[in-house]
This record gives C-alpha cells, sequence and structure tokens, in this order.
C-alpha cells in the first residue's frame, strides 16, 4: 500500500484525521468531566448550605427533630450524590450524625482538615484532594455555618471521582460514538479525495507506459487547475508534441528512403547499362556525368544531415566577428543571380542604413541568408518580389527575408522550422529534406537570439531574425 502514492496520501490522511479526531476527544472528555465536575459540585455546595442552616440552627437551639433532619440529609446526599458529609465545630470536633458514618467521617476529617481553617474564616470552598488512604481523588465543598454573624464550625461534603464519572460515562459514550462515525465518514470522504487527486497520475504511468511501446495517443484527463490539473496539461502537451515529432520522424525516414532510393536506384541502372554495353561508347560519358550529379546530391544530403547535428549538439562552436550584413546580403545576391534573372524574380534591398554592422559567426550567417534566399527562390515563383530588409532596434538588428509567393498554410506555419518538416509533402515537388529552416534556427538560437516566419495565405511569407550590433 505504502509503495504507491495513493496509498501513502491515504496513510497521510488517515493519520492527521486520526490525530485530529483523537486531540477533539480528548479535548471533549476534558470539558465534558470539568462542566460535570463544576456541576456537581455546585449542587453539593447548595446541599451543604442547607446542612449549614440546619447545623447552626442545632448549635443554637438544640432539637432531636433538627438532628433526625439532619440524618435523612446525610442519607439523601449519600444516595443522590454518593457523598458523605461531616460536621465540625470551631474547636475542630466532629458533630456526630450517626454511628455508621464514622469511618467516613474519619476519611473526610483527614481531607478536611487542611481546608477546615480557611472555612472557619467565613469562606465556601472547593478543592480537588487525593485521599491520604486510597490515594484516588477526591472533590471536596466546605461551607461554614454562622449564628450570629458568628462561625461557629464547617460543613464539608466530599465525593470521589468514580461517584461524578457515572453522570457523564453515557454523554462520553454519545460522543465517542459521534467521533467513530465522524472518521468512518471522512475516512470514505478520503479514499474518494485521494483516488480522485492521483487519478491524473494513474493515468499518466498508464500513458507513459503506452508511450514506450510507441503509441503516443493516450491523453490525460485535465480534472482542474491546481499542481496536478497544470501537469496533466503539461503531459498532454508534451504527448502532443511527442505525437508529431514521431509522425515527422516516419515522414523523414520516407524522404530521405525516397532521396536515396531515387538516385540510387538511377544510379545502378546507368551503371549496369554502362558494364552490359546496353549504354553506347558514345554516350557512356554522359550518362557518368548523370551518376557524378547523383552522387553530388546524395553527399550534399548526408553533409545537411551532420551539419545539423554538429550544430544541434554543439560541436560546432561559433567564431564571432565584426561585419557588415549589408555587404554580405549583396554578396550572396551576386552569387544567385543566374538563378534570379532565369525565374524573372525582381530583388528589392530596403537597408535603413547603407552599412549595418553585426557581430556574429560570418560563416554561419552567410550559410542562414542562403537557406533564406533559396526558400524565397523556390517558393517565390516566377515573376516574383523577393525583399531583404536590415533595420536597428533596441535589442539588435533585424534582418528580413520576404517573397510574394502563395505563402504558408496556417496549419503549417509553426511547424516550419522543425526538423525533416517540409511544407508540401509530395516526395516528387522538389529535392528539398526540409533540413534548411531547421539549420536556420539552430544557427540563429546558438546566437542567442530567434527567428519568426510571418504568412498570410496567397500573399507570401516574411521570416526575420535578431542579431546583436556590432
Amino acid at each position: 500500500m505504502f509503495r504507491t502514492l495513493y496509498g501513502r496520501l491515504m496513510a497521510v490522511f488517515l493519520a492527521v484525521l486520526l490525530m485530529a479526531m483523537g486531540g477533539l476527544s480528548f479535548l471533549l472528555y476534558q470539558r465534558i468531566r470539568d462542566d460535570k465536575i463544576d456541576a456537581r459540585l455546585d449542587e453539593l455546595t447548595m446541599q451543604a448550605r442547607d446542612v449549614a442552616f440546619l447545623a447552626g440552627q442545632r448549635s443554637v437551639f438544640g432539637s432531636a427533630q433538627t438532628d433526625r433532619y439532619l440524618l435523612w440529609k446525610s442519607q439523601e446526599i449519600m444516595e443522590d450524590f454518593g457523598a458523605s458529609l461531616l460536621i465540625v465545630d470551631r474547636y475542630r470536633n466532629v458533630i456526630p450524625i450517626s454511628d455508621t458514618q464514622q469511618e467516613d467521617d474519619e476519611l473526610t476529617l483527614a481531607a478536611a482538615l487542611t481546608l477546615l481553617n480557611e472555612v472557619l474564616q467565613g469562606r465556601e470552598i472547593r478543592a480537588p484532594l487525593v485521599s491520604a488512604t486510597t490515594g484516588n481523588p477526591i472533590f471536596i465543598v466546605g461551607v461554614p455555618y454562622i449564628q450570629d454573624g458568628l462561625v461557629l464550625g464547617a460543613v464539608f461534603i466530599h465525593t470521589n471521582e468514580q461517584s461524578i464519572e457515572t453522570s457523564y460515562r453515557e454523554i462520553l459514550a454519545e460522543t465517542l460514538r459521534a467521533v467513530l462515525m465522524a472518521m468512518s465518514i471522512g475516512a470514505f470522504l478520503i479514499l474518494l479525495a485521494s483516488s480522485y487527486m492521483t487519478r491524473p497520475l494513474r493515468q499518466m504511468a498508464v500513458a507513459a507506459e503506452r508511450f514506450s511501446h510507441g503509441d503516443f495517443k493516450q491523453r490525460v484527463e485535465v480534472t482542474g487547475q491546481d499542481e496536478v490539473g497544470r501537469l496533466a496539461e503539461s503531459f498532454n502537451s508534451m504527448a502532443d508534441d511527442l505525437e508529431r515529432l514521431e509522425q515527422t520522424r516516419r515522414d523523414f525516414v520516407a524522404n530521405v528512403s525516397h532521396e536515396l532510393r531515387s538516385p540510387l536506384t538511377s544510379m545502378q541502372g546507368f551503371i549496369n547499362g554502362i558494364l552490359d554495353g546496353t549504354v553506347p561508347e558514345g554516350e557512356r560519358e554522359h550518362y557518368l556525368n548523370i551518376v557524378l550529379d547523383e552522387t553530388r546530391r546524395l553527399n550534399k544530403l548526408i553533409t545537411t544531415l551532420l551539419d545539423l547535428s554538429h550544430i544541434e549538439n554543439g560541436k560546432t562552436p561559433l567564431s564571432k566577428t565584426r561585419f557588415d550584413i549589408n555587404e554580405m546580403i549583396c554578396r550572396v545576391l551576386v552569387r544567385q543571380e543566374s538563378v534570379l534573372t532565369e525565374r524573372s524574380i525582381d530583388v528589392q534591398m530596403d537597408f535603413e542604413h547603407e552599412t549595418c554592422y553585426v557581430n556574429a559567426d560570418a560563416d554561419r550567417i552567410e550559410q542562414v541568408l542562403v537557406n533564406l534566399l533559396d526558400n524565397a527562390i523556390k517558393y517565390g515563383g516566377e515573376h516574383g518580389c523577393i525583399t531583404l530588409k536590415t533595420k536597428t532596434a533596441s535589442d539588435g538588428v533585424h534582418i528580413s527575408v520576404s517573397d510574394t509567393g502563395p505563402g504558408i498554410p496556417e496549419a503549417d506555419l509553426p511547424f516550419v522550422f522543425e526538423r525533416f518538416y517540409k511544407v508540401d509533402k509530395a516526395h516528387t515537388t522538389g529535392k528539398g529534406t526540409g533540413l534548411g529552416l531547421a539549420i536556420v534556427k539552430s544557427i540563429i538560437e546558438q546566437h542567442g537570439h530567434s527567428i519568426r516566419a510571418f504568412s498570410t495565405q496567397g500573399e507570401g511569407a516574411r521570416f526575420e531574425f535578431t542579431l546583436d550590433r556590432g
């Protein structure tokens, strides 16, 4: 039971409930006991006052009828309260009421002597004492009997704790039954609450087990906005990411398999034709050049994969220098001039200043610009327009590359920087592997900044990133 969070929560809650109910029961017991003792002592004090009045009359007038009434009163006190009566004059002499009470008189006198002086001064007292003979707690009240303003003696009534216990035992039993019922209800509610609170955690455990077997469809029910609820939301978000990454990985495997298989199949066919004589002698050089182009394409694919891996693993440290980003943009455009001319693409350069210096790794930033420009040429379409813009801001230099192509679908926009993701997922639409923008993102993040994509479908796309000012 204690090996699970559910079991530990149950144990902790039950322990807290047990301690709380135990403490409450103890406090209730003490309160009921004290209240009953006070009530009993009040009753005994009233009885002692009645006896004191009779004792005062007897000491002055003397009367057999008064003696009989005192005897009856003594018996009534014994029967109704389980208490003993003792009358002492101011000379510390016990006034006998009956011969049968001698033993009780001695017991009461032993306890009362310590309080006699205070009562003879005219004060009523009540006090808990310990019996000298039994060692058990006793409670005693003392009332002076007075005649014409003169204290003639004292009346003591004492009772033991057991006789008071009987008066509150039934109430205590009812209280304990109520406490036990409350504990039972509390334990049941704790059982439900613990199960409710740990249900998302149990679901996460089941989902994690399924994740380990490649099933990323499982989700966790979000039951609130507390810590467990937020954890469930984060878990579901992680599951969404894992499912998407798994799908991306599968797409990548399919894409790369296609990219590798197509040139390999082509090369195999050409080489077999050359070896078996199917390709005429005069055409062999042409087909060997095709094979060479395919090997270069394969080499580029593998180099791109390794490059991305090195950047993401931090194996390619930055070598930052101060350089003019505007001059680098112009240099990259010159290298792409033939492609731009061939596709009738217009280029506009919107530079805030003629020169704009940044502090970055020049080789890596040039790679970023080449990838973004290639992307704009590829998707911008013929007779389009590409705009390259630089401007300074408080957080650095902002560089953007935009085109007037069809734009990026809104559903694809959040994922364009993910590894192996391609907006056009058909195998035959191009030779890209979906790694270019992933490399761009990794390089910019390595510089401590971010790159963002903006697009309105049908109006083109814009990629913007920031670099430190030089």
